[in-house]
């Protein structure tokens, strides 16, 4: 009887911590050589956050634009960062950028539990055409009702990098033929008439 007690505790356990995970994503991006660009860092939380740590891992080239002297930020665009804000980001000895979000002093919580959480401007030095891959680790978020700090799961996210001042004509054959995104670095699965981005280089969907 004591194992079998023992047994539904351990299941409970893991049901609950599985219940309390965080889940955090990135959108892919499109950057030009030279160019900038902003990635979108999005937040599922079960609970209303009070606060939120991650590191985000960028692909050599490709810097967060920040100023080190700052200690306010307003790179928190998100849906669901409390007004009373303080962002602090600073570049690790390891090369990725960690960033600290606060909701402020007078722990105001969350709007809610989901949405986005922040958007970093990106720069990028003189690169190749390629695509690559960025991380975000690290990931703890705090519990603004019971104060506890949740860690998240790891996520990761495609960084494709081309020249995107050529624009051409396409049809809707072509593009189903690779990875189409709107002007906003967005992954689109249909793609109307209009302006996309299509292995990095601007195309105008034609008729």
């Amino acid at each position: 009887m004591n194992k079998i007690k023992l047994l539904i505790v351990c299941i409970a356990t893991v049901l609950s911590g599985n219940a309390m995970a965080q889940k955090v994503s990135a959108q892919d991006v499109n950057i030009t050589s030279k160019g900038t660009a902003d990635l979108m860092i999005s937040l599922e939380s079960p609970v209303v956050a009070a606060a939120a740590q991650l590191n985000v891992v960028l692909p050599e080239g490709i810097e967060v634009a920040y100023n080190e002297d700052d200690e306010e930020y307003e790179y928190a665009k998100g849906e669901i960062v409390a007004k009373k804000k303080h962002i602090s980001i600073s570049k690790e000895a390891d090369g990725s950028y960690f960033i600290l979000i606060q909701s402020g002093t007078d722990a105001v919580p969350f709007k809610s539990e989901s949405g986005t959480l922040i958007t970093l401007p990106l720069v990028a030095g003189e690169l190749a055409n390629a695509t690559v891959e960025g991380a975000i680790k690290n990931i703890k978020v705090s519990d603004f009702e019971g104060g506890k700090l949740i860690n998240g799961e790891e996520a990761t996210f495609n960084v494709t990098i081309g020249d995107a001042t050529a624009i051409s004509k396409v049809t809707t054959e072509q593009l189903k033929n690779g990875e189409v995104y709107n002007l906003k670095g967005q992954k689109v699965n249909k793609a109307n008439k209009g302006l996309y981005i299509l292995d990095g280089k601007k195309v105008v969907l034609g008729k």
